[in-house]
């Protein structure tokens, strides 16, 4: 797990990472969502749209990373991401493929409002 935090701390580094103030898991931090995408793939150009304006909206942190750099690369296969455009959170994926901004809103929706273990 350490490991993986250390790759993501360089993929933030290097990655478009836009984060933006809001609601709070109830564990008390930020939703943070990783987007996995190419950026020679045009769906991957449109899910980044989506994922950004339900990141502003739902107060997520919203890390764009490219499969293609080494980094990335190494990120999706620590959490098997095979296909993209990908969206994961809390080490596990959430979504593969473009959805909707409604569809979206409300995969987000349901980690925020999911009870914390124990």
């Amino acid at each position: 797990m350490i490991a993986m935090l250390d790759r993501l701390t360089k993929i933030k580094a290097r990655a478009h990472n836009v984060t933006h103030s809001g609601p709070l898991l109830e564990r008390g931090a930020v939703m943070e969502l990783l987007l996995f995408v190419s950026q020679a793939f045009a769906p991957c150009r449109e899910a980044e749209r989506v994922w950004q304006s339900v990141a502003a909206e739902s107060g997520c942190s919203l890390t764009v990373v490219d499969i293609n750099s080494p980094e990335g690369h190494e990120l999706a296969e620590s959490l098997r991401v095979t296909v993209v455009p990908a969206v994961a959170t809390e080490g596990r994926l959430l979504a593969i493929g473009v959805q909707s901004a409604d569809e979206a809103r409300k995969l987000v929706g349901q980690r925020h409002d999911s009870p914390s273990p124990g």
